[in-house]
């Protein structure tokens, strides 16, 4: 890769970072319709646990509150440093906690 290129890439890199961070806007917005009755029925973030080891920012056998997208294949989740990843709905196992230990768990999280 040449120095231009590469410049050019470093700067695409740096620009993505402050958008997701939201200090900067993004540079163009793309518009899709969404499924409303879909996602009225969706109840908000759930808890899994992560069964892959394909990205080093997640540690498999570790339990995320993860939020799934309407399409179901695909959940919104924080790593360690809260970072936001997009993964595949299968890199989890969804489980259930009773109300108390999701309540205690928000208080941490």
């Amino acid at each position: 890769m040449n120095k231009k290129d590469f410049q050019s890439l470093l700067k695409g890199t740096k620009e993505l970072g402050q958008m997701l961070r939201g200090e900067i806007p993004p540079a163009r917005e793309f518009i899709y319709e969404v499924n409303t009755a879909k996602l009225e029925n969706e109840s908000g973030p759930v808890w899994a646990i992560c069964i892959s080891d394909k990205d080093d920012a997640l540690i498999p056998l570790k339990m995320y509150e993860v939020r799934p997208f309407p399409d179901g294949n695909y959940v919104h989740v924080r790593d360690e440093e809260g970072e936001a990843f997009i993964c595949p709905k299968d890199w989890f196992i969804f489980i259930s906690l009773p109300k108390e230990v999701e309540d205690a768990l928000k208080k941490v999280a």
